[in-house]
């Protein structure tokens, strides 16, 4: 069974105080318990782009939208500022995979990973009421900006694609997701729980059930992680990240790192963790896998829901 998280706890205490109404046990995604068989908790339900018309905005029925804010390209200085960001060559990417700084905050994250025209690509999330999420997504030439909705205490997948004007070949580009108060450049708080794009990567994020516990270990102990595929990825790294709460924004530093190299699609499991080079506090299982150039370029970062406090 997993266990509340304190995290957890404090993501949801921003909500209830946003939104009373809207609190759920934050182990419980949609209200739903884990199996008893398995204990694995549900995955999100995904909700498909809608058509780009402004008949969608502002016109939900219980499901997510995606609003197209931006159609068309962002002038070329937001380009360039996207770009360099990045400064990861197609032959770096194929390497190294999807990259972001090692330490960051979830509500303004810029990943560097390759793009494609009409490629897929899918984000899940939880963003608490009177909040946006911006994702802007840059080819080096053209940048398309997307809004998403909030979602209050429940999490969400959501899939859309890359716009047909992006080159038709695999290039290097920048993805940045951004969690704002609605109507300002304010941060707000957001919970990633995965990111994909490409044909390989995406029907839901295919890399999920990612699992990190037990809740506390001492410094030293071990630590066991696992997660699921629903693909080959050329390469696999496990990150552990340590996880605190910053002005109202979740903030991810690297501590360790374990390169997995290839993995085949099915399960991951039984894999340890050795916290000896942690640092005190609550940590994450963070999972980047990708496909090389000439396997598509297909990639996905996952995060776990549950977190290990190191003592």
């Amino acid at each position: 069974m997993f266990q509340l998280q304190r995290l957890a706890v404090f993501f949801c205490v921003i909500l209830a105080a946003q939104n009373p109404s809207t609190y759920r046990d934050p182990r419980y995604p949609e209200g739903h318990p884990p199996d008893t068989r398995t204990g694995r908790v549900p995955n999100p339900p995904r909700h498909d782009e809608p058509p780009e018309s402004p008949a969608n905005d502002n016109k939900d029925s219980g499901s997510s939208w995606i609003a197209p804010l931006i159609i068309g390209a962002i002038a070329a200085g937001t380009v360039t500022a996207l770009i360099e960001t990045s400064g990861h060559s197609a032959a770096y990417l194929d390497q190294h995979g999807p990259q972001k700084t090692d330490n960051f905050s979830m509500s303004d994250v810029r990943i560097s990973a390759f793009v494609r025209g009409n490629w897929p690509f899918v984000i899940d999330y939880q963003l608490p009421t009177g909040s946006a999420l911006r994702v802007t997504v840059s080819d080096g030439k053209i940048t398309k900006q997307y809004g998403f909705k909030p979602t209050g205490a429940s999490r969400r997948q959501v899939l859309l694609k890359l716009p047909d004007d992006f080159s038709g070949d695999l290039r290097p580009g920048v993805y940045a997701i951004q969690a704002v108060k609605e109507g300002t450049n304010t941060p707000a708080p957001v919970r990633l729980f995965g990111l994909a794009a490409g044909d390989r990567a995406v029907g839901s994020v295919a890399v999920d059930e990612v699992q990190f516990g037990p809740s506390q270990i001492k410094r030293k102990d071990n630590a066991q992680y696992g997660f699921h595929t629903h693909t080959d990825f050329d390469q696999v790294r496990a990150e552990f990240m340590r996880i605190a709460l910053t002005n109202y924004q979740i903030s991810v530093n690297l501590d360790d790192r374990q390169d997995l190299k290839a993995i085949p699609a099915g399960e991951v499991r039984n894999r340890t963790w050795n916290s000896a080079k942690a640092k005190l506090g609550d940590h994450s299982l963070q999972v980047r896998a990708w496909r090389g150039l000439s396997s598509g370029g297909d990639w996905v970062i996952a995060w776990s829901p549950d977190l290990v406090e190191v003592q």
